[in-house]
């Protein structure tokens, strides 16, 4: 069996972009998920044509938006990964968009394409993905989880 620094569970938008990340600063990398699909819920989100980011979503422009008992968690996050730059990404790749109300950018084509995108980056970057898998429970024993 192969070890791995980390295991991910869920190949959602979350999942699969925490994936890329680990992978790409020398991580090995595992994407569990239950669903035969990864990126179910991106393939189904905005009627087939996934909202995949807004513009108004930044540090700066959300500051007034963010409901938490932590909102600075959210400022932090967004002031790190930026629209901009998932936005860079889906062009470099060729997907058309589009923008809708209040900022919302959707593909003009099928969702799956950010998924493909999504799942490509995964694997360019070194981690793995399994799919159709269960997981049960999760325990630390003494080597770790």
């Amino acid at each position: 069996m192969t070890d791995f620094d980390i295991i991910i569970l869920g190949a959602g938008a979350a999942g699969l972009m925490a994936g890329i990340e680990a992978g790409r600063r020398g991580r090995r990398v595992l994407v569990v998920d239950h669903a035969k699909n990864p990126g179910e819920k991106i393939r189904i989100s905005g009627g087939g044509r996934c909202n995949f980011t807004n513009i108004n979503a930044t540090h700066v422009l959300g500051r007034e938006r963010f409901l938490s008992s932590n909102p600075r968690f959210a400022l932090s996050a967004l002031s790190r990964f930026t629209p901009d730059m998932f936005i860079e990404r889906v062009k470099k790749r060729g997907i058309a968009f589009h923008e809708k109300t209040l900022g919302q950018l959707f593909c003009d084509g099928p969702a799956t394409q950010i998924v493909s995108m999504l799942i490509d980056e995964l694997r360019q970057a070194g981690a793995a993905i399994w799919t159709g898998r269960s997981v049960g429970s999760v325990e630390k024993d003494r080597r770790g989880f």
